[in-house]
């Protein structure tokens, strides 16, 4: 537990230094307060509480943004450290592959239920201060729609580890992101609202249409804060929540377990990448390539390589100097063939291993 408390800290250190935790709380907070006063209106015409329409108003801002921002932060989280070489140094001390996936994970979660609790509840905050009655009801809403929305970015932080395990390059890592924001957040409902509308009920009964739902973690979102109370009479989808028969507990349910069997996925491809040192390739010094991730073979040494080519270089520097020196005072005229020696048996070491 405490690799794991350890290797959180880092990750939060690090989206501090990266500006991710400041930009993140700055941009949910604006947007937040924006929706507020603009959202809030139009109330007294309506009906409904000032607080229940900000509440419809951030969670369809949560569908789009929060995935966004989680997908961003974690989509390079194994193998843009593979590519930098810090998952090397991170893997030398003594801490399992699911500690590092653990740690990262709990310190991506809490970059951005900081930046979520802050930046709503700013916006909550500010609707106070205006002296706005707001009912108890409504507060419940909020506090549920604020935890929600923190597990939805859980959701797709384990997403963005388990792509980011299964690629070997980050620009990938990247592009496969997107396409899984696009897919969740766009397509995904357009195509079930185009399959219902041909359907025409003949077919998708409602059995199917929760299943198809649940298929989908930003329509439980969806569900769970836009569908019951006067909530729901702003947002319009009270008339589908007539059709759906899923409870608050399985809505929950569903986004829990969309983001624990993506998060243990990742744990187990991770667990079989290795780093492992690539055959050397000569070039203009002599010196060998850089290390490349391969697949562990079943029954390979758990151990992993990497010839590095700093290393060999600064190898070559202290035996170059080390025979030189010995060699002009022996033997003067003689040049120190112990670089050519070193590089033959570092090379010879490698191939056998591999």
């Amino acid at each position: 537990m405490t690799n794991i408390l350890i290797i959180a800290r880092k990750e939060v250190q690090e989206g501090l230094r990266n500006r991710w935790v400041l930009a993140t709380t700055l941009l949910l907070a604006a947007l937040a307060l924006t929706l507020t006063f603009l959202g809030s209106a139009p109330t007294g015409n309506v009906g409904a509480g000032a607080l229940d329409v900000v509440i419809v108003s951030l969670s369809s801002l949560t569908i789009f943004l929060v995935p966004l921002i989680a997908l961003l932060i974690s989509h390079d989280a194994i193998v843009g450290e593979m590519e930098r070489g810090t998952m090397l140094l991170l893997l030398s001390y003594p801490v399992g592959r699911w500690q590092v996936i653990s740690g990262k994970f709990l310190g991506h979660l809490a970059i951005l239920a900081f930046a979520t609790l802050l930046g709503y509840g700013a916006a909550a905050a500010a609707l106070a201060a205006t002296g706005t009655e707001i009912g108890a009801a409504s507060w419940t809403a909020f506090l549920s729609m604020i935890f929600s929305s923190i597990l939805l970015g859980a959701v797709f932080i384990a997403i963005g580890y388990l792509v980011s395990a299964l690629v070997r390059e980050r620009g990938t890592a990247g592009g496969i992101a997107i396409g899984i924001w696009l897919l969740f957040v766009l397509i995904y409902d357009m195509a079930l609202l185009g399959m219902l509308v041909v359907d025409q009920g003949r077919t998708i009964s409602a059995g199917l249409l929760n299943a198809l739902l649940l298929l989908n973690p930003t329509d439980a979102y969806r569900l769970l804060n836009l569908q019951a109370g006067s909530v729901g009479s702003v947002s319009g989808m009270s008339g589908i929540a007539e059709n759906v028969a899923l409870s608050p507990a399985a809505l929950i349910a569903a986004l829990a377990a969309w983001a624990l069997l993506p998060l243990g996925a990742a744990t187990l491809v991770f667990r079989g990448k290795s780093c492992e040192a690539a055959p050397p390739r000569r070039g203009l010094d002599g010196a060998s390539g850089s290390f490349r991730l391969w697949r562990r073979r079943p029954g390979a040494a758990a151990e992993t390589l990497c010839d590095d080519r700093e290393r060999d270089r600064t190898l070559l520097r202290h035996e170059r100097a080390r025979t030189s020196g010995t060699q002009r005072a022996d033997q003067p005229g003689k040049q120190p063939r112990a670089d050519l020696v070193l590089l033959g048996a570092r090379r010879r070491r490698l191939h056998d291993v591999a």
